[in-house]
């Protein structure tokens, strides 16, 4: 099929840095929205179930991992957010005629979605400053649960949207069907095989993200409360190996799952694409390994070394996806055929002023990680 009268054309405008820079800059970006991203789904669902099966115990060492893990939960929204918007920018720069279509076509989903964040962001804040209530009156936990579960719900219809989109911009051909069915854009891309397990890759992964990040809790807690701490780190290195080990076998069915000849480039073993393929695997197992090890025994050590682990293999997953979105895209757009004018200038305030947000978001994590302001109520 001729998808080229259907594709629209680049803008007339030079690439404002070398080709390679900008598709760094985009997975660096991508990579620092993931981090966030994963703990702001899978930390609403894990602290709504451990409120959940807590029950009226606040005392007890799942109702306060619950507690400490859901007051991060709006920072974590804040850094998703303003770092989300980074590979948007690099993603309309370097595939824009695919990106910009497929978003017309979800025009209203893709609007909404802004609807739906402020909704589910409040709801973060409402249990924060509303249902954790002050020394005089009792915490109703089946109250939090049902609250952060429904921004989790909302969470999760944002995520599949997007996915949704990032998928359908790859797939012209499904584009003259979607807009006989609606010119509006009030479409929804559901349907094609890749869809559910990509989706089901990020979801898990929210989960496994969210277990290392409740031991990461734990392990500022190891002097002052050790078997607070204990448990934390055990239970959530637990959750993130059996999690990951689930992870693989859905990696394997989201690969299977894609054209035959972008499958083999990932297992080729003779690309760079089938090198970082590989690493992302061989890092998984160890992470798991070391994860099940701190799970054991509770070793801040242990627990460190698979956080570390982790963050290189989403890291490289992070690098597959951007391979093959570019091997899917490769048909229909080149950006390397683009001319290229360099903006130094712009592109240095650019860089300065995302790594000084950083900076700052990495410290208001530190500070609200090691800061609880809702502590005392906990000890009351």
């Amino acid at each position: 099929m001729d998808l080229t009268h259907i594709i629209p054309s680049y803008q007339p405008l030079p690439l404002p840095a070398p080709l390679w820079l900008l598709n760094v800059l985009l997975v660096l970006g991508f990579y620092l929205h993931v981090l966030p991203m994963n703990i702001v789904l899978g930390g609403t669902l894990m602290a709504a179930a451990m409120f959940l099966k807590a029950g009226p115990k606040p005392d007890s060492p799942m109702y306060r991992s619950a507690r400490e893990l859901a007051q991060t939960l709006p920072v974590f929204v804040s850094f998703t957010i303003t770092q989300g918007i980074v590979p948007l920018l690099f993603l309309q720069l370097l595939y824009g005629p695919l990106f910009y279509t497929s978003s017309i076509l979800m025009a209203g989903c893709w609007i909404g979605i802004i609807v739906l964040l402020i909704v589910a962001y409040y709801g973060c804040y409402f249990v924060i400053y509303k249902l954790f209530n002050d020394d005089s009156q009792k915490e109703n936990g089946l109250a939090i649960a049902a609250t952060l579960f429904v921004s989790f719900c909302l969470f999760l219809l944002i995520g599949f949207i997007i996915s949704s989109n990032m998928h359908l911009m790859l797939h012209p051909e499904k584009w003259a069907e979607m807009y006989k069915h609606s010119p509006n854009g009030l479409n929804f891309f559901l349907g094609d095989k890749q869809q559910i397990p990509r989706f089901l890759h990020f979801f898990f992964s929210s989960i496994a993200m969210t277990g290392l990040f409740i031991g990461f809790l734990g392990t500022r807690k190891k002097e002052r409360d050790p078997e607070q701490a204990d448990w934390m780190i055990k239970k959530g290195s637990l959750v993130y190996s059996i999690v990951s080990t689930l992870q693989i076998a859905i990696g394997f069915h989201f690969l299977f799952s894609l054209p035959q000849e972008i499958r083999e480039q990932f297992m080729s073993g003779n690309s760079l694409m089938s090198y970082v393929f590989i690493s992302s695997i061989a890092l998984a197992v160890i992470s798991i390994i070391l994860g099940f090890s701190a799970s054991n025994s509770g070793s801040v050590k242990f627990l460190k070394s698979t956080m570390h682990t982790a963050f290189l293999v989403v890291l490289t997953m992070v690098i597959s996806r951007h391979f093959l979105r570019s091997a899917m895209a490769a048909p229909f757009v080149q950006p390397e055929k683009l001319s290229v004018e360099p903006q130094w200038d712009l592109l240095g305030i650019f860089v300065l002023s995302a790594v000084g947000l950083i900076v700052y978001l990495v410290w208001l994590v530190k500070t609200v990680t090691h800061n609880n302001p809702t502590q005392s109520h906990s000890n009351s």
